[in-house]
């Protein structure tokens, strides 16, 4: 059985839509936990009128605490042992949690399943991603040679045992808070991910990945370092020691590393504005992508965008869409 845990906060313009996804799954036993994050719109409204209609849902609130605690409260009250990412302004396909059940079913090493994603804006999909190994041995690869482990965040179903013993979710990096929480769940077994895209994840220019996208850089460039410390077997920097060592490098280094962020914060400009049919924008963006990195922007685009497998997924996740 499946606990769902979904913060919001402000979240009046999306909620519906979530928590309506999470109610057409085809799998039945779980419970949706919404947790409100000091909300002052109409949050806790809408999610109540749901929740008059589904037994399945509670509705906890808290003072206005962020998206990590409010994951953390929602996961600590949850009944059932198994954790179901979900936020506020997403949809689940409804086959995505009788699809994740099966295969940790089937395979008891697993502590987490992420699947891919339809990024989504404007009510269309945008592109698919993909993320996270996709086998034990990849998985048991990455972590042997220091490589990041990550998923899809919002589609992730986790173990609440390990979750719990590994601390959940850090406060301390509320920027990159999964990404933190995956390199310490990876110690206790395999984190693993689907290939099928079973979520859209909407992007806009007001989401947390966009409004912080700097930190989130700078703070998963340190989970990254830290992690690559574990392999090495030497001793790991603080935050702090690791930012003032940044700031220290040689200003050929720094300057490298400027370019890399600003390639990948203008590509996800030039998929919102796409999305947005502002196409003179996007290609705009997408240019100063590519001339900052084209090693980046041009692969990833063909990955996403362009590749046949893609281009089949799209063709789905529209037709998918349209049915929602």
């Amino acid at each position: 059985m499946i606990s769902v845990v979904m913060p919001a906060y402000n979240a009046a313009a999306y909620i519906s839509e979530a928590i309506a996804s999470v109610r057409r799954q085809t799998f039945r036993d779980f419970e949706l936990i919404v947790v409100d994050d000091g909300s002052t719109d109409d949050t806790v409204k809408i999610a109540l009128a749901h929740a008059a209609q589904d037994e399945r849902i509670r509705i906890l609130s808290c003072d206005h605490v962020g998206n990590s605690a409010a994951r953390n409260l929602g996961g600590r009250e949850a009944k059932y042992p198994w954790i179901a990412v979900m936020d506020a302004d997403d949809m689940a396909l409804p086959e995505r949690f009788e699809k994740q059940m099966a295969v940790v079913i089937a395979n008891s090493r697993i502590v987490a399943l992420g699947t891919a994603v339809y990024h989504m804006t404007a009510g269309r999909a945008l592109s698919v991603s993909r993320q996270g190994p996709e086998s034990e041995a990849e998985f048991y690869r990455r972590r042997q040679t220091g490589e990041d482990i990550c998923l899809n965040h919002p589609t992730t179903l986790m173990k609440r045992e390990i979750w719990l013993e590994a601390g959940g979710y850090n406060v301390a990096f509320p920027d990159c808070d999964d990404f933190e929480m995956f390199d310490r769940i990876a110690a206790y077994g395999p984190i693993l991910a689907l290939t099928e895209p079973l979520q859209y994840y909407r992007v806009h220019h007001g989401s947390l990945s966009m409004r912080r996208f700097f930190a989130q850089r700078m703070i998963s460039r340190y989970i990254t370092a830290r992690n690559k410390a574990r392999v090495r077997g030497e001793p790991q920097m603080s935050f702090e020691e690791f930012v003032s060592a940044c700031h220290q490098r040689p200003l050929r280094a720094r300057l490298r590393r400027w370019a890399d962020d600003l390639s990948y914060y203008h590509y996800r400009k030039a998929g919102l504005y796409y999305g947005e049919s502002n196409y003179p924008i996007a290609l705009f963006h997408l240019g100063l992508s590519t001339f900052l990195r084209p090693a980046y922007a041009l692969p990833r685009l063909w990955k996403q965008r362009l590749s046949p497998e893609s281009r089949q997924w799209m063709k789905k996740g529209r037709a998918v869409g349209a049915d929602e």
